[in-house]
């Protein structure tokens, strides 16, 4: 494959990723609010904070090339239900990945909010 289509590919993904953050992270929220109490949904913002930050670490550290994202996200997705089920709360794949979304948008929004 080219630069120039791994480019417009990472491109196209990350304007996907965006669009679906835009639109899931307000249903995420209305979700959580309906079907848990405050410091479930807290919890479980926590638990995506640390997925995704790790995620990056691993990324960081191990010089693994992934630019869209997809293994990290995959690792954070199994990450976030294996620590749900420990704690006995079950958490979809679907619901994993909104909290995912919104935790890389929250994180992103600080970094440049930081380094302007």
């Amino acid at each position: 494959m080219t630069k120039e289509k791994l480019e417009l590919i990472t491109t196209l993904i990350k304007a996907a990723m965006l669009i679906v953050t835009i639109f899931i992270a307000p249903a995420l929220r209305a979700w959580l609010k309906a079907h848990a109490d405050e410091k479930a949904v807290k919890t479980m913002k926590q638990w995506a904070d640390i997925a995704v930050m790790a995620a990056e670490q691993i990324r960081n550290h191990m010089d693994i090339a992934d630019p869209a994202g997809t293994s990290r996200k995959k690792w954070a997705r199994q990450w976030i239900i294996e620590t749900g089920k420990k704690m006995g709360v079950e958490i979809t794949p679907d619901q994993a990945d909104m909290l995912i979304e919104a935790a890389v948008m929250e994180n992103n929004d600080w970094f440049k909010s930081n380094n302007k």
